[in-house]
């Protein structure tokens, strides 16, 4: 939540500061954003404070996909994993976004198990570097490994 009802957009998430990095090194808590049709801006929703004053908050639309990306954690050297999906009850025009966006982002991707791996993260899972789905601080068990 934010306490103003500005937006950030970002023409490509290139611009993003911090892309390829997760700063906690877990899934749920990379970064997430919401990725529109060029030119859509959302509207902030307002939220009273129990102690006063307002809050500003972004919610995802049906017409939205989610990406909360994950990437290098520097202090483990883990790669942590991402995803992509669309909201709970998707339009039609986010269920035909999440096909080419899906399409083009899995497009040099490899599938291991449940995974579809980028060419950086297959060179790290082939050296045997830590491919987290969960957490660093997760019992490795729970990382995507050589079965």
């Amino acid at each position: 939540m934010r306490d103003d009802r500005s937006v950030t957009v970002y023409p490509s998430l290139a611009d993003a500061p911090g892309f390829g990095l997760s700063p906690g090194g877990d899934v749920a808590g990379s970064p997430q954003y919401f990725l529109f049709r060029r030119g859509h801006v959302p509207e902030p929703r307002a939220i009273a404070q129990r102690r006063g004053g307002t809050k500003y908050a972004v919610d995802p639309t049906s017409d939205c996909l989610i990406l909360r990306c994950g990437g290098f954690h520097e202090p483990t050297g883990a790669l942590v994993a991402g995803e992509l999906q669309h909201p709970l009850e998707p339009s039609i025009k986010a269920v035909e976004m999440f096909e080419v966006y899906a399409s083009e982002l899995l497009r040099s991707f490899q599938k291991i198990g449940l995974y579809w791996l980028g060419p950086e993260a297959l060179r790290g899972f082939r050296a045997a570097q830590r491919l987290v789905t969960i957490s660093v601080r997760s019992p490795a068990d729970y990382d995507l490994a050589e079965v």
